[in-house]
């Protein structure tokens, strides 16, 4: 499994904000998802790949958040601007959301998709694609332990443990429930895990969950 290095903004909202100061030029994404970039021009056949949208604003108020639909490229998670943008100038990328955001005001502008959904719980658990990759990259190959091999045959015995482990620990997620008394007392946990995924607290009709690994 991966380790979070988003915040909070990045994880839950799939944005990261940036200020312009009128001569840099490049700015840098740090989400655990990559940016995957087509063109910047919606008029262009390859502009559906992007897995974002660019968005600024004079003042960051909402209501003031334009598209940015030209004039910047990206590779390596690097957007890059042809021309600096302005000193104060407000600067969002958001990454595609099944609600499309906040910052498009338009159905248009708004950044629909599920990449932002597809990133939650990437800490916690490891895509059988990964698992795939790793064992291809570690065991295959010359000098290796097996020396040529399909990766559709890889993919039929990854799928196949599944189906083992499914029967007995693939679903084995223990859940606790506690009640914290009103003199708030310090509660034990009992240490029954491998790895914590998640902590909720419920406070009256207020329901808030946090996420944290160990």
């Amino acid at each position: 499994m991966a380790l979070l290095t988003e915040n909070n903004r990045q994880y839950y909202e799939g944005a990261q904000g940036f200020r312009g100061d009128g001569t840099t030029v490049s700015f840098t994404a740090t989400f655990d998802t990559d940016l995957v970039f087509g063109a910047a021009e919606q008029t262009d056949v390859n502009y559906q790949r992007n897995n974002f949208k660019l968005y600024t604003s004079p003042n960051g108020i909402p209501g003031t958040w334009t598209e940015i639909v030209a004039d910047y490229s990206v590779a390596n998670n690097i957007i890059t601007f042809d021309t600096a943008p302005t000193d104060g100038l407000f600067i969002v990328v958001q990454l595609r959301r099944l609600d499309g955001g906040q910052y498009g005001s338009t159905t248009q502008d708004k950044a629909y998709g599920s990449v932002v959904e597809q990133n939650y719980g990437s800490y916690a658990y490891t895509k059988l694609d990964d698992v795939i990759n790793n064992f291809l990259i570690a065991y295959v190959g010359q000098d290796k332990l097996i020396p040529s091999v399909k990766r559709t045959d890889v993919i039929f015995h990854a799928k196949r443990a599944m189906q083992e482990l499914s029967y007995d620990t693939l679903k084995a997620i223990k859940s606790q429930e506690l009640n914290i008394p009103h003199n708030l007392s310090v509660l034990c946990i009992r240490i029954m895990l491998t790895t914590l995924t998640s902590i909720g607290l419920i406070i009256k009709a207020l329901s808030i969950l946090y996420y944290q690994q160990t």
